[in-house]
Formats: C-alpha cells, structure tokens, sequence
C-alpha cells in the first residue's frame, strides 16, 4: 500500500517550523513504468491540488515530498497514478496525513513572597498551559534545576530566597518562551529572637539611678526596630521615643514597669512584618535609709 512518512514524526508542528510529507518509494512494476504524484490540501476527490510531480523520466525507485507550512495544517493526501495511464482508476492510489499546528506552551508564576523565619515558606506555584508532559528549568537566582515529565498543569517549589524565575519551558510538542518578568521573589526575613542581658541593673537607690535595660539577639540584623513602652499603669502603656535601639539607660528609666517589641521586615519593600515581644522587666528604686537622733 501506498504510505507517506512525516518529519516530524508526530505530524505536530510548531510556530516557525514545516512539516515534511514523504512518499514510500515505488519501483514500476514494468520496465519504462513512471509514477505522477499529486499532492491535494484535503482528499483527492475534494481537494485542492498544492503540488503536482509528473514524472517524464524513467527510474528505478520513484518518491515525491511535499513541506505543509505551520500556517497551513490539516489533511494531506497524495495521489499516485501511472504515468502512462493518467485517467485509470484502477492504476491510482492514495494515501492521506493530517498535520496538526501547535501553539508553544505558556506559564504563569504567582505566590512566594515575605514570611518570617520560624514560619513556613509560601510555596511559588508554576502554572503550565500547553500539552503534557512538561518540562522546565527554574532558577532562584543561583540554582537552576531542571524537572522533566510533568503531568499535570502546576508545578510548585519552595526556594528559602530569591527570585523564582524560568530559563526553559516545552511541553509534548513545543518549546515555549521564557520571560523574566514573569517571577515571584522569596523573601527570608529573621524573625527577632531576644532575650534580656540580666547582668544590668534594674534596682537601684534613689538619687543614683544606674539601672538599664538590654537585650540581645540570637541573630544579628540591621532592619530590626525597637518600640520601648512604659507599661507601669497597664498595656499597651506608653512609648519612650527617641529610642531605636535594643538598651535603654537610665536616663529613661524611673520606677516602673517596660515593655520591648522588636520588628523586623522586608526592608524596603515593607510587605511582612516579625514580631517579638519580650516579657516585662520592672526597674525599682530603693529610697535611701533615713535615721533620727534623739536625746
């Protein structure tokens, strides 16, 4: 039977590519025999002839091709007849092929974002629109990892930091198009994690007052801010300004009761905030003994 073979070979083009359609090789089953080729868009009864091969020399094998352009899919079919016999039926024969223009797939890149140390990062999920399997090539920045044979249309990574990002996309039939606008940053902010330095004085004697307060972080980060409170009368009490630092001296303090909320964030975007809230510490002033002589 009369076949025709195909590059590629899953009759799928992609945007900018051909297709090539292939007679099978045909020997004349009598010397000086010649095959005509005819190449219709459609069926042969129906169709519209694209390319018409007529073979004026004789040969030992004859084959014919035909390349279907990826603006112009859909079914092909070869017609050979006898050179010699051009209107014998029964000397024709047929073969048909249906060529599939695809499209590259596509992707969206959402989620990620700030999250506080001691929390759980949110996960970017990649969200493929296209024929599968995929396969793509993520990067945070530093790392890229390559994933091949994905099944289903969301792929979801969980990077500490960066900024998620694809270098390489296809799907069964295409390679897509990577863009690196389309990305979602990964934001590790320090969660604060202080405790207070108990070697300072928060006793002290009136008219001496030598008391302070500190604390001191598990980890260091220049973005923390400190909010000292006075909650002598209560919370949420009342803030000491002028103080952005984790030691507060005497200056500021009196008989009392303080409070310490240290922040941190996603300097400068600003989108996530952490929180500590150190318990509170109580500064005493002892009056000075008195006495009394008498007699």
């Amino acid at each position: 039977p009369l076949t025709i073979s195909t590059t590629p070979s899953d009759l799928s083009i992609c945007p900018s590519e051909t297709a090539t359609l292939t007679s099978k090789s045909l020997r004349a089953a009598k010397t000086g025999g010649k095959f005509d080729f005819i190449w219709y868009k459609g069926t042969s009864t129906t169709g519209i002839v694209v390319k018409q091969t007529l073979t004026t020399v004789t040969a030992t094998n004859y084959s014919d091709n035909y390349t279907v352009p990826y603006t112009v899919p859909g079914l092909y079919t070869l017609l050979v007849r006898d050179h010699d016999k051009p209107t014998s039926v029964d000397c024709q024969y047929t073969a048909n092929v249906t060529i599939v223009a695809s499209v590259k797939p596509t992707y969206t890149i959402t989620g990620g974002g700030a999250y506080c140390s001691n929390a759980t990062v949110t996960p970017v999920t990649i969200t493929l629109d296209g024929v599968a399997p995929f396969s793509l090539t993520w990067t945070d920045g530093t790392t890229p990892t390559t994933q091949t044979n994905i099944s289903t249309s969301t792929y979801t990574v969980t990077p500490t930091s960066g900024t998620v990002t694809l270098t390489a996309l296809s799907d069964n039939y295409c390679i897509g198009t990577v863009d690196a606008t389309k990305n979602a940053k990964v934001t590790k902010i320090t969660q604060p994690d202080f405790s207070w330095d108990t070697t300072t004085d928060t006793v002290y004697c009136e008219g001496n007052n030598t008391a302070s307060l500190k604390a001191i972080p598990v980890t260091a980060d220049p973005n923390y801010s400190f909010e000292w409170r006075n909650i002598t009368t209560g919370t949420p009490g009342t803030v000491i300004t002028g103080i952005n630092a984790a030691t507060i001296t005497s200056s500021s303090l009196a008989n009392g009761k303080y409070q310490l909320v240290v922040t941190n964030s996603d300097v400068p975007a600003n989108t996530k905030t952490c929180t500590q809230t150190l318990r509170p510490r109580t500064i005493q002033a002892n009056p000075l003994p008195t006495y009394t002589v008498t007699g």
